[in-house]
């Protein structure tokens, strides 16, 4: 009988696999429950698929944005030289965090005193390069262009996982409402079959 419920992943895979071939046809053997799986399997199937290209225009879409971002900050930030005015703190084994230190720089012919990102044990009077912004302020380096595809490969993948991943739960959800009812088709169906047997 065709829906045992049971099984490995490949034997899932091949019971789905005579679900979507029989679940059209009027085989006595595959019952409702059945042709009603195998519709929810082809659905969630034909949804991943038409996911991917709406992944790639999500990908698109960020790509083109971080190249955007990327640009701009290309041209508003601008690499200067900074002198450290304290010792930076020895490496801890045990946290990994860069630590700041106060440090001076000129910019627009003003002295600028801000804590910057310093290796650890560097000393005073060491001098870092940083980026600033156009009122010379420290800011984080900006975003590599190159970046922007591998940001949106990812993104778009992320996006596609997580539609298959929603869609294989909805059908692990399907298959356990309809195992329920299977079971309970069985049951009713031996009672039956023990009732004419004892006649």
């Amino acid at each position: 009988m065709v829906g045992s419920g049971h099984g490995g992943d490949v034997a899932d895979t091949g019971r789905w696999w005579l679900l979507l071939r029989s679940g059209v046809r009027r085989n006595p053997l595959v019952r409702r429950c059945d042709r009603i799986e195998a519709v929810i399997v082809a659905l969630a199937v034909l949804l991943a698929l038409a996911a991917m290209p709406l992944a790639g225009v999500v990908g698109s879409l960020v790509h083109a944005e971080v190249v955007d971002t990327a640009e701009e900050q290309q041209a508003s930030r601008t690499q200067i030289t900074a002198t450290l005015l304290a010792d930076a703190p020895p490496m801890e084994p045990r946290l990994l965090i860069t630590p700041m230190v106060p440090a001076a720089w000129h910019w627009d012919g003003r002295r600028m005193v801000e804590k910057v990102p310093a290796n650890p044990g560097a000393r005073q009077g060491d001098r870092i390069d940083i980026w600033v912004d156009e009122n010379g302020h420290r800011v984080p380096p900006p975003l590599p262009v190159p970046d922007a595809a591998w940001d949106a490969a990812c993104l778009a993948l992320l996006t596609w996982l997580g539609v298959a991943g929603l869609l294989a739960g909805t059908v692990v959800l399907a298959r356990r409402a309809l195992d329920r009812q299977r079971y309970a088709m069985w049951e009713r169906e031996w009672r039956e079959f023990g009732e004419l047997s004892s006649r």
